[in-house]
């Protein structure tokens, strides 16, 4: 008897109940594998070929392969969407805040810290990194090389 009417259930789980007009596919550009489940998410004032490679050599020294880790092109308001959708372990936002409607993380940059089970490292953008070598020394030493556990 209940069996008979959890078919008659079923079919109301094959609808789109929910649809995200804000997560545009074509703002999105995945880079990189993600088997070590380490999320980079930047701006797009940030991507052009002098930060990527900045970026890349940043990971490198972290000991990251590009397998390791996934670089997404993103706005403000998709930030809590996209790590959602990807459950990460480390989460690096560049030039990025954790923040929505219902709370708004305020941490130091480049201090890494835990929240919700993951980690995260806020840092000021690509571009001022940069062009700043004491931000730069700042994110190395406060930050990635705490968060991944490097030695000197």
């Amino acid at each position: 008897m209940i069996e008979n009417k959890i078919e008659e259930l079923l079919y109301i789980y094959n609808e789109t109940l929910y649809l995200n007009s804000d997560l545009n596919p074509e703002n999105i550009q995945p880079k990189g594998g993600f088997e070590k489940k380490i999320l980079v998410l930047i701006t797009a004032s940030d991507l052009i070929p002098d930060t990527e490679l900045l970026l890349s050599k940043m990971l490198a020294a972290c000991k990251l392969s590009e397998k390791d880790y996934f670089i997404i092109n993103i706005s403000q308001s998709q930030v809590l969407e996209t790590i959602n959708q990807y459950q990460p372990e480390t989460v690096l936002l560049f030039n990025l805040v954790l923040q929505s409607s219902a709370f708004n993380i305020h941490k130091e940059k480049n201090q890494p810290f835990r929240f919700a089970g993951r980690k995260y490292l806020l840092c000021d953008s690509l571009k001022a990194i940069s062009s700043n070598p004491n931000l730069k020394s700042d994110l190395w030493t406060k930050g990635l090389k705490i968060l991944f556990n490097l030695s000197a």
